[in-house]
C-alpha cells in the first residue's frame, strides 16, 4: 500500500478491473482452502449468533486481509477493496 502512495502522481490511474478479479479470485480460492463456503455468509449479510460465529467471522477477515496483503500484485488487491467499498 506504501509504494501505491508513493508511486501516486496528479493523473488518476486507470481502474483494471480484470486484474483486480484475477486477483480477487486468487483470494478467495486460497479462502477457501481453509474457510467453507458457509463460512462466507457473515459477508453477504448475516448476523454472528454466538461467540463461536463471532470469532469465526474475525477470522475470516483476519484472514482475508493477509491474502490481500500477502498477494503478488498487491496493488490490484488494494485496488479491488478499495473500489468495493461503497
Amino acid at each position: 500500500m506504501a509504494g501505491m502512495v508513493r508511486n501516486a502522481g496528479p493523473e488518476p490511474i486507470e481502474f483494471d478491473a480484470a486484474r483486480v478479479a484475477a486477483v480477487e479470485a486468487d483470494i478467495a480460492q486460497s479462502l477457501l482452502e481453509t474457510f467453507s463456503e458457509q463460512d462466507f455468509r457473515f459477508f453477504l449479510g448475516a448476523v454472528p449468533q454466538n461467540d463461536e460465529e463471532r470469532e469465526l467471522a474475525c477470522r475470516i477477515m483476519i484472514s482475508m486481509l493477509d491474502e490481500y496483503l500477502a498477494h503478488p500484485d498487491e496493488e490490484a488487491a488494494l485496488r479491488g477493496m478499495i473500489n468495493s467499498t461503497p
